[in-house]
């Protein structure tokens, strides 16, 4: 029995997903993070979710067919992704990519903000806060006083300058 096409499609959604949970994550910090044409751009990568798959692929064959900018440039190092294994995994990306994206975004937006306004209040500062919607803010009343608020998987991290000891809340 040949296994080959079950290889391959497990190949192709774990790399699809793989790419498309990173991509979809950043999107979505950026996007909400933009103030000006966010609705445009929120539009342009959600359109995947409201056209009819055959037209996502026609399009992806214009995007990346031989006559286009992106087929011709990678025609010149001799590489055809229009039926390859790669397509498949750019069609998967380009498909999936909007339902992590409006998902991530939603999580993003929940953050409530007051919260983090009030660790800085408490001389709490941020010390690169992972793109993600959890928020671990170390306190230092003889210890650490750790809240993840969970809207998404990730933390960002506050700290302050002082000894700590770890309580959860």
């Amino acid at each position: 029995m040949d296994f080959s096409p079950l290889y391959i499609s497990l190949k192709t959604a774990g790399l699809a997903t793989i790419i498309t949970f990173i991509l979809g994550i950043y999107a979505a910090r950026f996007i909400c993070k933009l103030k000006k044409y966010q609705g445009f751009i929120d539009g342009i990568i959600t359109l995947p979710l409201v056209l009819p798959p055959t037209v996502v692929g026609f399009f992806l064959l214009l995007f990346l067919g031989k006559n286009s900018f992106i087929g011709q440039f990678l025609a010149v190092f001799d590489i055809n992704i229009i039926f390859s294994w790669p397509a498949t995994v750019i069609t998967a990306v380009v498909v999936s990519f909007p339902l992590m994206y409006r998902t991530t975004r939603g999580a993003f937006e929940q953050i409530d903000k007051d919260l983090i306004f009030a660790a800085r209040t408490e001389n709490c500062v941020p010390c690169g806060v992972p793109p993600a919607g959890n928020t671990l803010m170390v306190h230092d009343k003889g210890g650490v006083e750790v809240e993840l608020r969970s809207s998404f998987d990730g933390v960002g991290i506050f700290t302050k300058r002082n000894q700590c000891t770890v309580s959860q809340h």
